[in-house]
């Protein structure tokens, strides 16, 4: 799709795109936030990246980073969760990651034909990890940061939660020893994000 449309200058093709991150060097990060006086910090969640469409209580959609529907049986225990907080979700595109405290096992029952108990125990493990509303994605990230705590004490669920963005001063060093701390407490890193950037 993306060479389809790059070839002829134009979107002929439809595009299925999520943001991606960037692995950070002093330079890129000098070029992208030097003039920025802070920028937000998440922890990087280990997990399936989705991008979750909320038509309703009956149609909600699940895709991988690349377009690909997510097979139901993986999702089915997150989709009663928002079906169950629809009045606060219905009509919501969100760019989110599911989680479970058993990643490797996770992985292994993506794509998996063969359900057993094992599996189902990995599903009924996963969490919603939501941290950005692409339907507002022409709003500044600071706008939707702002929208999702504003959404969160609404939603009754243990199984979905919203990231916590926190603020951090423009300090290359400094966000470095940041991402240390977290990767010695066993996190995959951080991920750092512009206050001012549409999605």
């Amino acid at each position: 799709r993306k060479l389809i449309n790059r070839a002829f200058e134009k979107e002929l093709v439809p595009d299925f795109g999520c943001m991606l991150a960037f692995k950070q060097d002093e330079k890129r990060f000098n070029n992208t936030f030097i003039n920025l006086e802070w920028c937000y910090y998440n922890v990087k969640v280990d997990g399936i990246r989705a991008i979750v469409q909320v038509h309703s209580a009956d149609k909600i959609e699940f895709f991988s980073r690349d377009g690909k529907e997510l097979q139901s049986f993986l999702v089915e225990d997150i989709k009663k969760e928002i079906a169950n907080n629809i009045e606060h979700f219905a009509g919501l595109e969100l760019d989110c990651e599911i989680s479970s405290n058993h990643f490797q096992k996770l992985m292994r029952i993506v794509n998996g034909k063969n359900v057993d108990m094992a599996s189902i125990y990995i599903r009924n493990s996963t969490k919603l990890n939501i941290f950005d509303v692409i339907t507002i994605g022409h709003l500044p990230l600071e706008k939707r940061v702002e929208y999702m705590q504003n959404l969160e004490p609404k939603i009754k669920s243990s199984k979905i939660k919203f990231l916590k963005y926190f603020k951090v001063a423009i300090n290359y060093n400094l966000i470095a020893s940041i991402a240390r701390k977290y990767i010695g407490l066993g996190a995959e890193g951080i991920i750092i994000k512009n206050p001012n950037a549409i999605y």
